[in-house]
């Protein structure tokens, strides 16, 4: 059994249908969420406080939420504990966000460190392109991606929900940077939008919840 831990509600059935076109069907997946357990008045109490502090994620009824990043993380812990007790083997926690604090004594996989070394081993001395949910966070995906080495990076803002005219917007402008790697930088991001914005920038691109799911596929595989 394994886990995925949202950082916002349960139930996701697009995220989860995201790993089940790479995990097989004959292995449990328990999906929990940061935010499980509040209300809406109760999440609204908790705006982001800064750019810094901004969370991007979509609620189960489809709408799109900002989130504090010191409460996700706080109640990620607690759900991260009871997934162990339930008896999951590795978990995922499903933002390409940084969480250093955040642990467990099984495997935890954090996506922004796998699609940060896949990025560089592809494109560490060449352009970069990174898509975002929100405009106030391409600055700081920008920061970080130089941070991690790359010489230039060029962001570019689109919610995962996006009409298929923003998604066609925003690629049109990564196309016009020429850049030449793509990471979709945010696990709400699925592979109809990645399709569509591929279609247009024709680079090759990393889309975060596929190369996680095929990172948890390998894992797994001699356990099935």
């Amino acid at each position: 059994m394994i886990g995925i831990l949202t950082i916002g509600q349960s139930p996701r059935p697009l995220l989860l249908r995201e790993f089940r076109r790479v995990i097989p069907g004959s292995v449990q997946i328990v999906l929990r969420g940061a935010l499980d357990g509040m209300t809406r008045e109760e999440i609204a109490r908790h705006a982001p406080q800064s750019a810094d502090d901004t969370l991007f994620t979509i609620l189960p009824d489809g709408t799109d939420i900002r989130i504090s990043h010191a409460t996700v993380a706080k109640r990620a812990q607690v759900k991260l504990e009871e997934m162990q007790r339930e008896g999951c083997r590795l978990t995922v926690f499903c933002c390409t966000g940084e969480f250093a604090g955040l642990g467990s004594s099984l495997p935890l996989l954090f996506p922004s460190r796998i699609h940060t070394q896949v990025a560089q081993a592809l494109a560490k001395d060449r352009r970069l392109g990174v898509f975002v949910p929100l405009p106030e966070q391409e600055a700081i995906a920008s920061s970080r991606w130089y941070a991690c080495g790359f010489s230039d990076v060029v962001t570019q803002a689109v919610a995962p929900n996006g009409s298929d005219a923003e998604i066609e917007r925003a690629a049109s402008r990564m196309a016009e940077a020429t850049v030449d790697l793509v990471v979709y930088d945010c696990m709400g991001y699925g592979h109809e939008l990645r399709a569509r914005a591929d279609s247009i920038t024709k680079v090759p691109s990393i889309l975060s919840v596929s190369l996680v799911a095929r990172v948890v596929a390998e894992l797994i595989d001699g356990t099935i």
